[in-house]
């Protein structure tokens, strides 16, 4: 597990001419004899990536990032993400599971209706949030399943046997017949599943199917910096104000970690962090293993979950 970390520096926010100035100068003689180096966009925003926050590189930035902000009270925005390994995934207790994206061949869509299929994004009632989720399905997803024999639009080699797990617009997952057959075989438990079309025919497909947790499970604790934060009950938003910009460094600094309660969990073996059940989907440790040991194509690991 390593941890980045991305600044960036936009003149506009910046106090005065002089601070801009300083950083300017500071981020030229950094790149003179330091990697990562700073990036210069357009003359009007700097920004530097660093790949793991152990590096002793960073460090050294954030020696010069503190003298910019006690000088030049410079502003900035951090951000940071967990990259997982493969040890961090066999030892998580659930593992949120991505596919692949079949969007982007010219002329040939994946997802036939989606217009038809997806309302427009609806704000929680209770806390106002939304996003790219939250939207009503009206009808099952008519697909072109002839794409699921060839490579992704980006290129590589099509997969054998085709793809077992596709990204829908909405987060939500198509999965193959071979990864329900998997699920069916060893009792997983907690999950739910609904038709797909094949085509503009109306006919159910044979090959994938759309899948979803049996219940949707918010998270009730995300540790940042090891404070406890607010979570919307009804849709799972962060309400804490110190999250984002108006955090302190050392919290945009420290990636949040998720956790649910064992006993909200119970049994289930598949659950959602999302109130439509598709969308941050998780599987636990055994199903995860399951499909780490069949010869299954499109399995993309994302975030891990722990219990509490």
């Amino acid at each position: 597990m390593r941890t980045t970390a991305v600044f960036t520096f936009l003149k506009h926010e910046q106090p005065s001419e002089a601070a801009w100035i300083a950083l300017g100068e500071i981020a030229k003689q950094w790149n003179d004899s330091h990697t990562p180096k700073f990036s210069d966009s357009m003359s009007f925003l700097w920004s530097i990536n660093f790949e793991d926050q152990r590096d002793q590189s960073f460090s050294e930035f954030l020696q010069q990032l503190d003298s910019l902000r006690r000088n030049f009270a410079c502003k900035f925005h951090a951000t940071s993400e967990l990259i997982y390994d493969e040890a961090d995934y066999l030892s998580a207790d659930f593992i949120e599971i991505l596919g692949i994206s079949l969007e982007g061949f010219i002329k040939r869509p994946f997802i036939l209706n989606a217009g038809d299929t997806l309302s427009s994004p609806v704000p929680c009632h209770a806390c106002g949030w939304q996003d790219m989720f939250s939207v009503a399905q009206r009808a099952p997803f008519a697909i072109d399943e002839r794409l699921l024999d060839l490579a992704i639009p980006q290129g590589g080699s099509p997969p054998q046997g085709g793809w077992d797990c596709v990204n829908l617009p909405n987060g939500h997952k198509l999965v193959s017949r071979r990864i329900l057959s998997l699920f069916e075989e060893n009792q997983v438990t907690g999950f739910d599943v609904l038709p797909v079309l094949s085509g503009t025919s109306g006919k159910q497909s044979q090959r994938m199917f759309q899948i979803l947790a049996r219940k949707f499970v918010p998270a009730t604790v995300l540790s940042n910096s090891g404070a406890q934060l607010s979570i919307c009950q009804v849709c799972g938003a962060v309400l804490d104000p110190n999250v984002g910009d108006h955090a302190e460094l050392a919290s945009l600094l420290t990636p949040t970690t998720w956790c649910v309660r064992r006993k909200d969990v119970a049994q289930d073996e598949v659950l959602s962090r999302h109130p439509s059940r598709g969308a941050m989907l998780y599987l636990s440790q055994r199903v995860y293993r399951l499909l780490v040991g069949a010869p299954l194509n499109g399995i993309v690991e994302s975030t891990v979950l722990a219990l509490c």
